[in-house]
Parts: structure tokens; sequence; C-alpha cells
């Protein structure tokens, strides 16, 4: 995969994650619902974490 590839790939979870899994939190907390913003912050999490893995999966690509 090519640099420029890995980077457009990388904006786009980006803006997903932040679109969807931020914008549910803010809202969720915004609302002062605890239980959904609990819920909404794990959710965010594990988008994080599925994208680093997703990320790390993908340098190895790139590598090879």
């Amino acid at each position: 995969m090519m640099e420029q590839d890995y980077e457009i790939w990388a904006t786009t979870v980006a803006y997903s994650i932040v679109m969807h899994e931020g914008l549910d939190l803010a809202l969720s907390a915004q609302n002062l619902d605890r239980g959904k913003t609990r819920n909404n912050r794990e959710r965010l999490m594990e988008a994080i974490r599925a994208s680093l893995l997703e990320a790390r999966s993908r340098s190895h690509l790139t590598a090879a």
C-alpha cells in the first residue's frame, strides 16, 4: 500500500470515528445522561482501539 493511500485511509477512519462515536458521546454528555455517556465512551474507545489495530496490520502490508 502506498503512503498516500494509508494517509487517506487514516483520515477517513478518524473522520468516521469523530462523526459517529465522538458525536454520540458529546450529545449524551450534553444531555447529562450518565448511562449513555458511559456506553458511548466505551464505544469510542473501542473504535479507536480497533482502528489502531487495523493501522498496525496495514503498516505491516506497507512495509512488505
